[in-house]
């Protein structure tokens, strides 16, 4: 058997070494709240898909609660690999709600961090969706509003959504600081 080889010389390389079976898919211990599937494509700044990115879904569950303990029952965690066209797909619950400072709420969201060749720190961003109301969102509210269209996914009846992620030039994503 032949290990792939890499698109360029320098890593890192998550494809064989990091990744266990079925890390897309948060649902692995159950699903604890209604499943949907986000996909999506990783750019870089020319537009070109990039291959062999790195992608950690973390999230609260369907009661905006996040895990805080290795055998919660829904843990919010999972990964991914792009593939040669640049695309990625996770498996999971819709999230709920989570409190935040005073007596607000962040709308449901899940944070995104991105890991990969030529980039020498992780990026993060965060995935918001179309059908709740993430109008008082005190995070997302943070972002300029001509650019937080580029953070929400949109679905269908189904559960499935999509969202496209661009690091860098014309429409790039927003990324937060860590």
């Amino acid at each position: 058997m032949t290990r792939p080889s890499a698109g360029q010389t320098l890593g890192p390389f998550y494809n064989y070494a990091l990744m266990g079976a079925n890390e897309f898919d948060l649902t692995r211990g159950g699903q604890h709240g209604p499943a949907i599937t986000i996909t999506g494509k990783l750019f870089d700044g020319e537009g070109a898909a990039r291959r062999d990115f790195l992608l950690e879904w973390w999230q609260a569950d369907a009661s905006g609660q996040y895990a805080n303990t290795a055998d919660a029952p829904f843990r919010g965690f999972g990964r991914c690999i792009t593939k040669p066209d640049g695309s990625f797909s996770f498996k999971t619950i819709k999230p709920g709600a989570v409190p935040f400072e005073g007596n607000s709420w962040q709308a449901p969201h899940a944070s995104l961090g991105i890991f990969g060749p030529g980039l020498m720190r992780r990026i993060v961003t965060r995935v918001y969706f179309a059908d709740e109301d993430n109008t008082a969102c005190p995070v997302l509210n943070l972002v300029p509003e001509a650019r937080r269209g580029k953070l929400i996914a949109r679905g269908d009846s189904a559960g499935a959504y999509t969202l496209d992620i661009r690091m860098s030039g014309e429409g790039e994503t927003p990324f937060f600081a860590e």
